[in-house]
């Protein structure tokens, strides 16, 4: 009996280890090797961050299919929150996610810092730079977390080589995931901008 379950259990956690494998490199695939996403979109810088950093856009363009609500009308400040309330699951509480404004630079930069609920720690951070080009202006989107780079500094001997790989495993989709949605979030961006329909990601 015991055996069977723990027969089970081992399936069970290669099941995930590779279905995990296979979403991480189904990600990669559509992301820029070198860890930031670029989108050209037509209209000046001023144009293109008035829509990006303004409380009334945002919720047209963010995180398609949760709902966005925002802590200001208007331009967005240091100190703002944008709350994504992501569709609650059987068991699952439904706690939405906070990103709050850390910096702005005035049609050149956004800055936003993914808390946590109880601890307020950041999670992630994305920054979206902006860039004339030509007629259009670059859009470019990078992704760290302060969270995990933290986790890694402990003594890897501590951890054990299981849980070190699991925990560079974790960190690899969790920003993996973050890029991509900053990438879609981008090419909607662009579609609002534009007025056109929403491009299909590369």
């Amino acid at each position: 009996m015991w055996k069977w379950l723990a027969g089970c259990l081992v399936v069970l956690v290669v099941l995930i280890a590779a279905g995990s494998w296979w979403g991480y490199q189904a990600m990669q695939s559509n992301l820029s090797p070198d860890g930031t996403e670029r989108v050209t979109i037509a209209g000046t810088p001023a144009r293109v961050y008035s829509a990006l950093a303004n409380g009334d856009s945002v919720v047209k363009w963010m995180a398609q299919g949760n709902a966005v609500s925002t802590s200001r009308h208007g331009s967005l400040v240091v100190g703002d929150s944008l709350l994504v309330a992501v569709p609650s699951t059987v068991g699952m509480p439904n706690t939405p996610m906070v990103w709050q404004v850390i910096q702005i630079i005035p049609d050149r930069l956004l800055a936003l810092a993914l808390v946590g609920d109880k601890n307020h720690q950041q999670v992630a951070i994305r920054r979206d730079s902006l860039a004339a080009a030509g007629d259009s202006t670059r859009v470019l989107s990078t992704i760290g977390s302060p969270m995990f780079d933290s986790l890694k500094t402990v003594n890897p001997a501590s951890r054990g080589k299981a849980a070190s790989g699991a925990l560079d495993m974790s960190s690899k989709l969790v920003i993996a995931a973050f890029r991509m949605q900053s990438r879609l979030d981008l090419l909607r961006l662009k579609a609002h901008i534009e007025n056109s329909p929403m491009p299909t990601p590369r």
